[in-house]
């Protein structure tokens, strides 16, 4: 429970960590098996564009490890300036919670954007 807590903190307690150069391995091993500050706040940016915001990964609440076995870890060691869901496109609950077994339209398969006209059809 205090590796979520701690994910989720505004204490920005593996900053500081970083720095420390005998630490790096340390920390690289550290950043690469639980969620740190630094790797789960890039899931709650704002901004893709800023480098660090990383919404479709970093996922881990607890275990990091799953996002760097399942490649949607992407570790920067740098905070998103800012929170939320701006400049993002918008999504229905439904292709929000279908979006892992859904991503993207592949060829022959169901996309979000397919899911959606479904569920708006079913919606009128």
């Amino acid at each position: 429970m205090a590796v979520i807590v701690g994910a989720h903190s505004d204490v920005a307690w593996d900053e500081p960590l970083y720095k420390i150069k005998w630490l790096s391995p340390v920390m690289w091993l550290v950043e690469r098996t639980i969620s740190t500050p630094a790797t789960h706040h890039a899931h709650h940016g704002r901004h893709k564009s800023d480098g660090v915001t990383h919404y479709k990964g970093n996922f881990g609440n607890l275990l990091f490890f799953w996002d760097v076995l399942f490649g949607t870890a992407h570790i920067t060691r740098r905070y998103p300036d800012s929170y939320g869901v701006e400049n993002l496109a918008p999504a229905t609950l439904g292709q929000q919670l279908a979006w892992p077994i859904f991503p993207e339209n592949k060829e022959g398969g169901h996309g979000v954007k397919e899911l959606a006209a479904v569920e708006a059809g079913a919606e009128a």
